[in-house]
């Protein structure tokens, strides 16, 4: 399992909403349109007997509609949104849906012409002129229900723990979420100002792109790999500290900012302005940081540092390998650089 965080923006769920303000933003422009379908969110409801789920919308009919509209130079919401039936050839269109007529054809492409426009005509009607933001956010809730989104991620998330997937369940449940927090923060902090749906969209997108989605290890044996500051692990047998040196470990803190530490304190003490910690008690949260995360090992823990970096400049280890040392004087040290040049190693 691999440390690593997600811009929220750049999931595909995000992109759904995104895309749906750029659908409204470009005039239903080409890569708009299919940037929103290719996302991969729009569920339908489908039932078989008794048994009710949402299943998002074949990619394969996607595909078809793509080639109808770039055959037939289909732009702008007056062609999406229109009356008027959409009329296509029998060698392009029955014969990918594997349709006897070229009348089942356009009925095929018809349908989810207005299965995909619906939802975002509605949105569009909701959310013209200036309204306040709970207004839009509210429409904008709508369409999400309108999508069957909050229905289908629901489904797969049932899938994902029925298939033993408890990263990606609790991935979609934490974007879920935080879909949600979003707007609601949005909405507490705007208040009853009336604002534009560009100025809505621009509040939503900063929202999703300031967002990460971080997932631990749901299996029992996993080798996890991260920053020893983010480790949160309360019982690991082995850990590999990697590239243990001056600098990294633990993270230096590279200046003082705009504010020197004096003015911090001044500020702070004369006239009670709270600020952001000073240098100090940020190199004191590294060390916690640090010592909680090596106080998680129950067996073994190696340190490694290279003395060299890649212009070939002398690099140091980190102090608190010399002071582990000097703490454990029997300690193991070996360096491969020197005893063995020739064996390949991590130096």
């Amino acid at each position: 399992f691999t440390d690593r965080t997600i811009l929220l923006s750049d999931h595909p769920i995000a992109m759904q909403i995104l895309s749906l303000f750029s659908i409204l933003e470009d005039d239903w422009s080409y890569d708009s349109v299919f940037r929103y379908l290719r996302a991969g969110f729009i569920y339908r409801k489908e039932q078989h007997g008794k048994l009710k789920f949402f299943k998002s919308i074949n990619q394969e009919e996607i595909d078809i509609l793509e080639n109808f509209v770039l055959k037939h130079g289909i732009r702008g919401g007056s062609k999406w949104l229109g009356e008027k039936e959409w009329l296509g050839e029998n060698n392009i269109v029955d014969t990918a849906f594997q349709t006897e007529s070229e009348e089942d054809a356009n009925e095929v492409i018809e349908k989810l012409r207005h299965e995909i426009a619906a939802p975002i005509a509605s949105f569009k009607e909701k959310t013209k002129g200036r309204k306040t933001v709970v207004e839009f956010a509210t429409a904008l809730f709508e369409y999400l229900e309108d999508i069957n989104l909050y229905s289908g991620l629901k489904s797969d998330i049932t899938k994902f723990q029925k298939d033993g997937k408890l990263n990606e369940s609790e991935q979609f449940t934490k974007i879920w979420n935080l879909i949600l927090d979003i707007l609601n923060q949005v909405t507490i902090a705007l208040d009853g100002d009336k604002i534009n749906i560009s100025e809505f969209a621009e509040y939503i997108t900063v929202g999703l792109s300031q967002c990460e989605i971080r997932t631990i290890p749901s299996g029992i044996d996993q080798v996890y790999v991260g920053s020893v500051e983010r480790s949160s692990h309360t019982s690991v047998k082995v850990m590999f500290i990697v590239g243990a040196k001056i600098g990294t470990f633990p993270t230096g803190i590279a200046s003082e900012g705009f504010l020197s530490n004096r003015d911090r304190c001044t500020l702070q003490e004369e006239y009670g302005v709270a600020l952001a910690p000073d240098t100090k008690k940020k190199l004191d949260e590294q060390y916690f940081k640090v010592y909680r995360a090596l106080c998680a090992v129950s067996e073994k823990l190696y340190f490694s540092y290279s003395i060299q970096n890649e212009e070939g400049k002398s690099q140091s280890p980190s102090h608190m390998i010399n002071d582990i040392m000097r703490k454990f004087p029997k300690m193991t040290v070996s360096d491969n650089l020197l005893n063995d040049p020739l064996k390949d190693g991590i130096y």
